[in-house]
């Protein structure tokens, strides 16, 4: 197939993810699982340095592209995965080095094509769980619970000190307790927990607001539709990818909704604008995703952030986040929807399937910031340019208090949910071996 978008598409193909597998096999333990090993390097090395350095990976991934591609077909299909991280393939000629310390990906991004592509890569491949990720929690709840933790619901954590953690009953902010704690794990967004939970003006009988520290570069919004129909959708693959590749002015226009948070550069209400957006069919592999006959897809529209308010402290939560969700209002909804059914339809069978649209939730970042506290409303959290990738991401003891640690996707090693498992195992290991007498107890009890 690859062939068909160039002349020796395949075999530049099969090249460029030779690459790419080098970056994962050595980026994978020295700098996400933060284990030293030296015998990727020579690999990794000679993937970097060959052919005078062309496939440096620390050039904008866009620069690599081009030496391999001629197609935008193939740059489409090898960097599509940079919108995971946040981060746009293309050098932006206006920012030093082309952009990759702040919102350029640089060709190191390229280990996430061998993640998901490589066809001899034992690693490769998206798993997903019978049940949506929601049974990865009810999992970990399960062991937690078999190892005597105890989990509180309907309880909003307020404040966070050395000592413990102020919380109050989500339903009655006027019932403030205290609970001591030797350590404490901050798994909340980690912008927002800095702003509110760790913020020293925050009063501990004052009921947080939503904001967030924003001296960070965020990740861009989303906006999901959640959709189900009455008809199977079957020319739908589980993953499925849509980017716009009809020339290269196109292909980085697409992509100009992760400069910056100007709503007009995301989506032009008066224009076809081009825009790049992920569909979801989970039904093909987890029949319980939907009844037989029907079929539920998950659309992933990239969108700019939150426009962050200044004056917070005078709002309470419910205005705060109203406010916010004007920022995303009907009529932009409304747009991005027809915009999406309108790509689908390039699809035969697709073409009619507003007709058997029966059940929708919309997100954007207003929701996922009232549902989850994620900072600037994101759900991917901070971006990963070179400024917050590894050794420049907040890590796990950034609370500037000692017995506080974070985890999640704004924290080191990163968004995602490998990364985040990754990230959650190395701060309970931190945790471990800082309280050797705790973690030997194999009946400490704990809560969360």
């Amino acid at each position: 197939m690859m062939d068909t978008f160039e002349s020796n598409g395949s075999k530049k193909w099969d090249e460029y993810m030779d690459i790419c597998e080098a970056f994962l096999d050595c980026g994978l333990p020295n700098f996400i699982e933060e284990r030293l090993d030296l015998s990727s390097l020579p690999k990794f090395l000679s993937a970097a340095l060959g052919d005078f350095g062309r496939a440096w990976p620390l050039k904008p991934h866009s620069d690599v592209l081009d030496a391999i591609f001629a197609s935008e077909k193939m740059k489409a299909l090898a960097s599509f995965q940079d919108l995971y991280v946040g981060l746009e393939p293309f050098a932006n000629k206006d920012l030093p080095l082309g952009g990759v310390i702040d919102t350029t990906a640089p060709a190191v991004f390229g280990l996430l094509s061998a993640i998901e592509l490589h066809p001899t890569n034992n690693k490769c491949g998206v798993f997903a769980p019978i049940g949506g990720f929601r049974a990865v929690t009810n999992g970990m709840e399960s062991l937690a619970r078999d190892l005597g933790v105890v989990i509180k619901t309907e309880t909003t954590a307020t404040k966070v000190t050395s000592e413990g953690v102020y919380c109050c009953e989500t339903s009655n902010t006027n019932k403030i307790w205290f609970e001591a704690a030797d350590f404490t794990v901050i798994n909340a967004d980690l912008p927002y927990a800095k702003k509110t939970l760790l913020d020293n003006n925050q009063q501990v009988d004052e009921w947080p607001t939503y904001d967030w520290d924003d001296s960070c570069r965020f990740s861009c919004g989303v906006i999901a539709f959640h959709w189900s129909f009455t008809k199977t959708l079957d020319d739908l693959y589980t993953h499925n990818v849509f980017m716009s590749v009809k020339s290269r002015s196109s292909a980085e226009k697409s992509w100009e909704v992760i400069r910056g948070n100007n709503r007009k550069k995301g989506f032009e209400l008066d224009n076809n604008s081009p825009f790049n957006f992920y569909v979801h069919r989970a039904s093909l592999t987890d029949p319980s995703a939907a009844p037989k006959g029907a079929d539920s897809i998950l659309v992933l529209v990239p969108s700019p952030t939150l426009d962050r308010l200044t004056d917070v402290k005078c709002m309470n939560r419910e205005e705060v986040i109203q406010a916010y969700k004007s920022q995303f209002d009907e009529e932009m909804i409304t747009y991005v929807r027809q915009s999406v059914l309108q790509r689908l339809a390039v699809i035969d069978s697709l073409k009619d399937i507003e007709q058997y649209l029966v059940h929708e939730v919309v997100d954007t970042p207003a929701s996922f910031a009232d549902n989850y506290n994620v900072g600037a409303g994101t759900p991917f959290g901070l971006s990963h340019g070179f400024g917050q990738l590894s050794i420049t991401r907040p890590g796990p003891h950034s609370s500037g208090i000692p017995n506080v640690c974070f985890c999640g996707a704004s924290s080191r090693p990163g968004n995602g949910v490998p990364l985040v498992l990754i990230g959650a195992k190395l701060v309970a290991d931190k945790i471990a071996n800082t309280m050797p007498s705790i973690a030997n107890d194999k009946t400490v009890k704990g809560q969360i």
